[in-house]
């Protein structure tokens, strides 16, 4: 009986650490911020991999936000030929993490793009959202080769506290059975 505890609360702490390591690695921790105002009324949400974000206002210009943000939004034309591979959802799949019950998202959506830009060491999720009060908001979760450290750290540490919690626990039974 010993044994099956130990195995059990070991389990348990591999399944708790699995989940931590699914619930950052899918961006679940990543919250939304607003951008800076845009110059004028969006009409268009123009994703590009790289930079993430062109906007065309109603006017039929087409602004970039630079990267800093200090700088704002820049008038340039979106260009011709993209840097990055990227994969593109628009409309928005709402089922996806960044929409989870956990994030900040706004609820008055007017207008939503999703993006994945891909590096040859990972990948950037972007999601970017215009609100009913012209707000621009942004969600960004990269993946990098760290995250495969992470992917065998958390899990194999919850093994370990569950197993030296188990023995714990199996220990002081123990005691108590022989007493």
């Amino acid at each position: 009986m010993r044994v099956v505890k130990v195995i059990a609360v070991g389990t348990i702490g591999f399944i708790l650490g699995y989940s931590q390591w699914r619930f950052n690695h899918d961006g679940y921790s990543q919250q939304w911020k607003i951008l800076p105002s845009p110059p004028a009324e969006v009409a268009e949400l123009i994703p590009t991999g790289e930079p993430p974000l062109f906007i065309k206002t109603l006017d039929g210009k087409t602004y970039y936000l630079s990267y800093n943000y200090s700088e704002g939004w820049i008038q340039k034309s979106v260009p011709e030929e993209l840097i990055y591979p990227f994969e593109v959802t628009k409309p928005c799949d709402f089922s996806f993490p960044e929409f989870s019950r956990f994030s900040n998202a706004p609820n008055d959506v007017i207008n939503c793009v999703q993006e994945k830009t891909n590096y040859g060491d990972g990948y950037i999720k972007f999601a970017f959202i215009v609100d009913s009060t012209g707000n621009i908001w942004e969600w960004r979760h990269g993946i990098t080769p760290k995250d495969i450290t992470a992917m065998f750290c958390l899990p194999s540490s919850g093994l370990i506290i569950g197993l030296l919690v188990g023995f714990a626990f199996a220990s002081m039974n123990n005691g108590k059975e022989r007493a």
